[in-house]
């Protein structure tokens, strides 16, 4: 777990500069009324481990609690997340939750705990993608 765990988090420094280019964004479709996209400019991979930036539109916009504990409606969601195809897992390196006007409402600190890849999602999205068997 460890292994997985030091692999998962070294693309996070190959995924921020992309995340500063113009965006590229591949549509992955619509589920459960989200929209997923990657931005395909932001792709990079590490041994078996692949980092994308991916993004979630919602209709209608999501209900959330914000640092300050206020109530917010976010309506896009920004994500860096790697995948590791070999062990099934995800981090969800950073993210912002944006409004309809467009300000950032909510946004992680840093890398997240490596988490398994449930269905639906950006990192199941991603794993279909990139990790061909």
């Amino acid at each position: 777990m460890k292994i997985a765990l030091i692999a998962l988090a070294a693309p996070l420094m190959l995924a921020m500069p992309a995340m500063a280019q113009t965006p590229n964004w591949v549509s992955w479709g619509t589920q459960n009324g989200e929209t997923l996209s990657y931005d395909s400019a932001s792709v990079g991979w590490s041994k078996q481990v692949v980092t994308a930036t991916v993004k979630a539109q919602f209709s209608p916009p999501v209900p959330t609690t914000n640092a300050q504990g206020a109530s917010v409606q976010v309506s896009t969601v920004l994500e860096s997340i790697s995948v590791d195809c070999a062990a099934g897992l995800y981090i969800d390196n950073h993210n912002a939750g944006y409004d309809a006007s467009g300000a950032v409402v909510v946004q992680s600190g840093g890398p997240s705990p490596a988490k398994a890849i449930t269905p639906g999602g950006g990192a199941a999205a991603m794993q279909a993608q990139f990790c061909k068997k």
